[in-house]
């Protein structure tokens, strides 16, 4: 019984490294298509708020002002692709998927507040008021509109949620061997004379 268990718990100790390292590469992977399209997202944002929203202030700029702006706006999106890619250079799979959603929303935010700034400092923006039109991007929103992103964070739930299953597998196991040990001890001990 023990050594069948001793195999099942190797067996499961490997899987979840395997499973570790599949998850390590599929961030890896994630973490350049994520950072892709939010780089694309934070530009085509900043383009709807110069052309949809507040066209004439835009127009009022100086050709070399538009294109300054515009060198700007894409300097930005290049930093912030830049920094999710770098988010995703440490061990992930240590992190919960909440947590590295956390830091993904926290690094977009950032940016998004940068893009606003530049904007408003080339008077696109009016003074960043309440429920004024400005650049707001969410990682949800970019999972959603990229199949690339949404495919590739389905697979990374999936594997994320078979090894958190084999986990508790393994724990479960573990703790029937210590049953099983704990019991043979006591046999092992016992003498009709206690």
């Amino acid at each position: 019984m023990t050594a069948s268990l001793e195999q099942e718990i190797q067996d499961l100790e490997s899987s979840i490294v395997e499973l570790n390292h599949r998850i390590q590469v599929l961030y890896l992977e994630y973490a350049q298509v994520v950072a892709q399209a939010t780089r694309r997202q934070l530009i085509l944002a900043t383009f709807s708020i110069c052309t949809s929203h507040y066209p004439s202030r835009f127009l009022q700029l100086s050709p070399s002002d538009r294109q300054l702006l515009q060198s700007s706006i894409v300097a930005v999106a290049d930093r912030l692709q830049h920094k999710i890619v770098e988010l995703f250079q440490v061990n992930v799979t240590e992190q919960s998927p909440d947590e590295i959603d956390r830091l993904l929303n926290l690094t977009i935010n950032e940016f998004t507040e940068q893009t606003n700034f530049i904007l408003a400092q080339n008077h696109i923006l009016p003074q960043l008021a309440e429920g004024s039109p400005r650049v707001v991007l969410r990682l949800q929103e970019v999972e959603f509109t990229d199949r690339n992103v949404m495919s590739q964070r389905g697979e990374l739930r999936v594997l994320t949620n078979r090894k958190e299953k084999l986990k508790l597998d393994l724990e479960q196991k573990r703790k029937i061997k210590l049953t099983i040990e704990a019991e043979e001890a006591w046999r092992s001990s016992w003498t009709e004379n206690l």
